[in-house]
Formats: structure tokens, C-alpha cells, sequence
């Protein structure tokens, strides 16, 4: 659809319509399209953020078998729900709190910030919009966002671009493009610029003197169940980051179930005993907060970022997801679904099929010779009481160091680690140890 500019009035309810559609897992499209019809393997949309007139669009990478029509089908049902109704009240207080929590993730560091302000005056011709486009995305009624997806977002405003296999290609019909049309060549005859003479330079500014760093004073302390707990004051800005990092990772895997790690790691936020997948998301994103796993070679994490009022609430959520995962069957065969849509993806792309083959035929024989996410081969294999091992051998207090950084001091954070954390048993077995490296290799 053709959207407005950035500086326009519309712009704010249009930015909350956008992040009510596809911002996390909770939103419209990732929750009706991935989530429950199970027919796309990703969702986006995005919304006005030029100086000029420019576009609002959603779309979907559909599942395999699926087609695009049952995308753009469940993609315009969605946008007319908008148009037909406002967002619930719930919907649209998780929205604007992601919003804000995002700004501010931005502008944690000193970059982010000169971005902000750089891109008000560019795109709105005045940089103190960097602060007042906050206020005025909080302003944003639900009213707002459904008047805006009416004027904007009609059924007659559209074009949709379906982008096919070479395979659907109907039999016989060939490709129908125009060849561009040769154009002659013009003489330059305008004005050379050369370097002048290096005596004739400008003199390169003298060195000045090297600016102090100032770095975090990360202080630890071990709790009683052996999780190890780093806290570090890195920012005045009111935002929390937290990451739980644990031995064991793809080296891990057992022998034939290449990315069963990976699948670990990835169904951690998919429900636990007490919260399902959709619960989790919900929960986490209303407190405007991201919550993410993933696993490595020799380690898997668990990483929350969260600002800095909601983070009691939102540590107790991650605390739940790394203690008491549920692997239900119907939650590992949909994501393993995921996975293996995303690597008939990624085998058309040699520069991913080089990367699968490096570690195979780098490390071949040792605990490091396979793909670490899997492969169509192995991924099937995996069943959930493989999962529920790693997670029993992996993720417990002994093994894992819990880092906290941000505005807070480090009473606060070991308080918080207590509180989330504290009631985390150790088993009684020692905790596993990391598999032998790969022979003939010397560190650098």
C-alpha cells in the first residue's frame, strides 16, 4: 500500500498498527500464519519510515507445500480485521510498551543515539523529534490504529507481489521481460577533479590524546546451588540485559542427531510446565521485554533484555523457561517443521552449503564433525526424550553463569538472581564433561 510520509500525523498509529501485526511471536500474523494455520515459516511487515511518500507492506516466507495464495489470503484477512475493529485494549499497551523498550535498546549506545537524531532531522526536518515521536507513539488510541488501517491500508490501495519457484513457472511459457534497451556511449566531457600535489594537501590533523575508557566493574558471587552470577553497571539508560549461558552446546549432540542442541535450545521458550508457547510470548512481550535461546558449539544461552521496572516479573518468566521446558510433542514437531523449511531455503544458497560442509569435513570423526543445526537427514530423528536428556545433562545451576548488565547496581542484580534463580536444586551428579577437541588442531 502507499503509506505517508515520515513526518506525517499518521505515522504514529501506523508504526503501532505495524508492531500489533508482526512484532514477536504474540502478534497478529506470527500467531494466526506460523503459530496456528502453521502455513508461513516467517512473517513481516513495516511501515513508514521515509521522508518521502512511501510504502506499508506485509508479507510472508510460506511453509513447505503451502502456497501464496494461502498467504496473501491470511495476510489480508488479518489487515481487515483492523479495518473492521480496533485492537483490544491489552494488544495495543503491548505494543506501544515494545516500542518504547526498543527505542531505548537503540539508544544504549552512542551510535544508536546520533542515529535517532540524525534520522528526525532527515526524515522530519527537525532532530527533536527524536523525543517527541516516544510521546507521540504513546499517544496513539486504538481508534487511531483502526482509522489508519481504513485510510490506508483499503483493499483498493493495494499490490500484492507473489515471488514463485522457477519450478511453478507454467509449462511453456517463458520469460517475458523486457531486454533493456542499448543505449550508446556519451562522451565525458566535464570538468576532472585530481589530487593536488602532497606538498599542496591539507595537513592531517595531529593526534590527539587518547581518550580514557571507562568499562563496567563487573562484581560475582556464587549462590548456594553453584550458579555463578556476574553483575556489571554499564549504562544509565533504564534498561536490563540478562543472559544464562550453560556447558554443552552442539558438541553434544549424540551420535545421528546432529541440531539436537539446537532443537533444545529453540523449544526452551515453547512451554514449560506452568505456560505454554503462546502464554510465554504474551507474558514476555506485554513486558515489552525479548527472550531469546540459542545454542553454539560448546554452550547455549538464554538471554533476556527488558527495561529496567519490568525486570523482577520478566527474570521470573526466564527463570521458568530454562528450569521446567515441556518439549511437548506438538511444539518440537512444529518447530522442527521450521527448521527444516528454512534449510530448503538455505541448500539453494552455496554460500550456506559451504558452511554446512565445513565442519564435517574439518573435524570429521570427532565430537564437532556435523552440522550443529542438523540436517534433513538427522532432524527427523530427534525425538523428545532425546531433548529432555540434554536439557537434565546441560541446564543446572552448577553449570551455567547467569550475567547482568545494565542500569542496576550489583545488589540489585545478585537480589534479582536470588529471586529468579535461588530456588534452582543441584543434582547430585557432577555435571557433565565438554567433549575431547578435534585432534591436530593447535590454538592460535
Amino acid at each position: 500500500w502507499l503509506a505517508p510520509a515520515s513526518a506525517d500525523k499518521d505515522t504514529p498509529a501506523l508504526a503501532v498498527l505495524d508492531a500489533i501485526l508482526s512484532a514477536g511471536k504474540s502478534s497478529r500474523l506470527y500467531d494466526t500464519l506460523v503459530y496456528d494455520q502453521q502455513i508461513a515459516q516467517t512473517v513481516f511487515s513495516s511501515g513508514p519510515t521515509n521522508a518521502q511518500p512511501g510504502l506499508f507492506y506485509v508479507g510472508a516466507v510460506m511453509a513447505g507445500g503451502k502456497t501464496a495464495q494461502q498467504g496473501e489470503a491470511a495476510l489480508l484477512a488479518q489487515v481487515a480485521r483492523l479495518r473492521d475493529a480496533p485492537p483490544t485494549a491489552a494488544e495495543l499497551a503491548e505494543a506501544k510498551t515494545g516500542l518504547l523498550a526498543d527505542a531505548v535498546r537503540r539508544r544504549e549506545e552512542i551510535d544508536g543515539r546520533a542515529f535517532a537524531i540524525g534520522y528526525a532531522l532527515l526524515t522530519d526536518g527537525d532532530a527533536a523529534r527524536a523525543n517527541t515521536n516516544l510521546a507521540d507513539l504513546q499517544a496513539v488510541t486504538a481508534a487511531d490504529v483502526q482509522r489508519v488501517a481504513k485510510k490506508w491500508l483499503a483493499d483498493d490501495r493495494r499490490t500484492s507481489i507473489r515471488y514463485l519457484p522457477e519450478s511453478a513457472r507454467p509449462a511453456g511459457e517463458t520469460d517475458n521481460t523486457p531486454v533493456p534497451p542499448k543505449v550508446a556511449s556519451v562522451k565525458f566531457d566535464g570538468a576532472i577533479t585530481t589530487l593536488a600535489p602532497e606538498a599542496e594537501r591539507q595537513k592531517i590533523p595531529a593526534v590527539a590524546a587518547p581518550i580514557a575508557a571507562v568499562l563496567p566493574s563487573p562484581v560475582e558471587k556464587t549462590l548456594a546451588n553453584g550458579l555463578r552470577v556476574i553483575v556489571a553497571k554499564s549504562s544509565d539508560l533504564p534498561l536490563i540485559t540478562a543472559d544464562l549461558t550453560v556447558r554443552g552446546g552442539a558438541s553434544a549432540d549424540p551420535a545421528g542427531l546432529a541440531g539436537a542442541s539446537s532443537l533444545t535450545a529453540d523449544l526452551l521458550t515453547e512451554g514449560t510446565k506452568t505456560r505454554g508457547a503462546v502464554d510465554i510470548a504474551r507474558q514476555t512481550e506485554a513486558l515489552g521485554a525479548n527472550l531469546a535461546a540459542g545454542s553454539g558449539w560448546e554452550a547455549s544461552s538464554l538471554t533476556l533484555s527488558v527495561i529496567a521496572d519490568k525486570a523482577a516479573p520478566a527474570m521470573a518468566i526466564m527463570a521458568d523457561v530454562a528450569q521446567n521446558p515441556v518439549f511437548k510433542a506438538e511444539e518440537l514437531d512444529r518447530v522442527r517443521a521450521e527448521t527444516l523449511d528454512g534449510l530448503s531455503v538455505a541448500y539453494q544458497r552455496p554460500g550456506s552449503l559451504a558452511a554446512y560442509a565445513t565442519a564435517p569435513v574439518l573435524y570429521a570423526g570427532s565430537a564437532y564433525g556435523h552440522v550443529a543445526g542438523g540436517t534433513p537427514g538427522s532432524l527427523p530423528k530427534i525425538k523428545r526424550d532425546d531433548l529432555v536428556k540434554l536439557h537434565s545433562a546441560a541446564w543446572r545451576p552448577d553449570n551455567a553463569v547467569l550475567v547482568l548488565t545494565g542500569n542496576l547496581t550489583p545488589e540489585a542484580g545478585f537480589a534479582l538472581a536470588q529471586t529468579a534463580f535461588g530456588g534452582w536444586k543441584k543434582p547430585a551428579a557432577a555435571p557433565p564433561a565438554l567433549p575431547a577437541a578435534p585432534t591436530g588442531y593447535k590454538p592460535r
